[in-house]
């Protein structure tokens, strides 16, 4: 029996060569033939066509890439934003609570709390008031020869019309601080605890004169001091149009009626003299209401 010869390896590989050859012409040769019969006419739109969405394709592309890339910022901005926030509401609350603070007078035992101004405790605005209202008994009520004309103009300019007619009769009194302690004391006026009813203020202060002349060559007097309490019904009215008085008083700061009493729950010292007061009232008012603190 004789067995068939097998082609060998290559044999095969240059036969299938050959076959794939001849599909791959035959191919060609039907591509061609279709080329030949197709519109050009329908061939250039279908090349638009393709062209068109091509590109359509990359702006898509490029449009989500966009839209991705804003997202990625907006939330990095709203992080930054967030962080920000959350420092600052750390910041508040790790703020230390201001102390209370308390004053002893050694001398006379008396204890005074004295104001600490916090958030939510004490507005910006009752903070100027208090100001001006310790500037004005400092002012009003503390007597010194050589800053005496300027006290008595910042007093004038911080008083309401009716209390500028009082205020300055009270220099023109025979006991008017200027005539009696002239250039031989000072006296100085602290104020202290501020308390308010409505648009009326109680000013508790202290008076220290201090003798500045000596009598035959001895030592001067040691210093005397009163307390007293203001009584003082104010109003914040328009700023100053000028730039002096502006510096003065900044706020437009006006007091209507001003009284002063002797504060007795505080200890005096024996023999104290009773220094004269810058309080004035309709009953104490001269009837001359010329006269000023001219020296």
């Amino acid at each position: 029996m004789k067995w068939p010869k097998k082609k060998s390896t290559e044999v095969q590989g240059m036969s299938a060569a050959v076959v794939v050859d001849g599909n791959y012409a035959a191919m060609l040769q039907n591509l061609a033939t279709k080329l030949d019969e197709a519109d050009p006419r329908e061939m250039a739109r279908t090349y638009f066509k393709q062209a068109l969405a091509f590109e359509k394709s990359k702006q898509s592309m490029q449009e989500n890439m966009t839209k991705i890339a804003w997202r990625v910022a907006g939330g990095a901005m709203f992080v930054a934003l967030a962080s920000i926030l959350g420092s600052a509401a750390l910041v508040q609350l790790k703020r230390p609570t201001p102390p209370v603070i308390i004053k002893d007078n050694t001398a006379t035992g008396d204890v005074q709390v004295i104001d600490v101004a916090r958030s939510g405790s004490v507005t910006f605005g009752e903070l100027e008031v208090r100001k001006a209202l310790r500037d004005y008994v400092k002012l009003r009520e503390g007597y010194d020869w050589y800053t005496i004309q300027d006290a008595y103009d910042t007093v004038t300019l911080m008083n309401s019309p009716r209390e500028q007619t009082l205020y300055a009769a009270l220099y023109g009194r025979k006991n008017s601080p200027l005539n009696v302690l002239q250039d031989k004391y000072r006296v100085i006026a602290q104020p202290g605890a501020i308390t308010f009813v409505g648009t009326t203020a109680q000013v508790f202060f202290s008076k220290k004169t201090i003798s500045l002349s000596t009598q035959g060559g001895a030592a001067p007097q040691p210093p005397k001091t009163e307390y007293w309490v203001a009584t003082i019904t104010y109003e914040v009215g328009d700023l100053p149009t000028k730039s002096n008085e502006q510096v003065l008083n900044p706020i437009g700061f006006r007091v209507t009626s001003y009284s002063v009493d002797r504060d007795w729950t505080r200890n005096a010292p024996d023999g104290a003299a009773m220094i004269p007061s810058a309080a004035t009232s309709p009953e104490s008012a001269p009837a001359n209401t010329q006269g000023g603190a001219s020296r």
